[in-house]
């Protein structure tokens, strides 16, 4: 699920998810496509994320989109946990959150990938 400042008011859409573990392994795949983004506000949160990552190593999911305002050139992604906050990659190594104001009521995100689990 999708949220901005922990709320989803009036947002809809549709959101699929699956994943698979093996042994300590998660592949997970998300599809979420917005309707309406509704009236929340602050940083983009997914959550439900069903396996909680391991500590120790940053764990990452690099989202795909197909209507986004995050800087050009930058790279969003979500590190690993039941709840997790959206960010670009800036230059070099340091981060900037994703608030509600990067979507559209068409904004689709595409999130794939593998992380270790706890």
């Amino acid at each position: 699920m999708l949220r901005f400042g922990g709320n989803n008011v009036g947002m809809t859409g549709t959101f699929v998810g699956y994943y698979s573990q093996i042994g300590k392994v998660v592949t997970i795949n998300m599809i979420i496509s917005l309707s309406a983004v509704g009236s929340s506000t602050g940083q983009a949160t997914i959550t439900g994320i069903p396996v909680a990552p391991g500590t120790g190593i940053p764990q990452t999911l690099v989202i795909g989109s197909n209507n986004y305002t995050w800087p050009a050139g930058s790279i969003p992604m979500i590190f690993v946990s039941t709840t997790s906050n959206l960010y670009y990659q800036r230059s070099g190594s340091t981060f900037g959150a994703i608030y509600n104001t990067a979507f559209a009521n068409n904004t689709s995100l595409y999130i794939s990938g593998s992380y270790i689990a706890a």
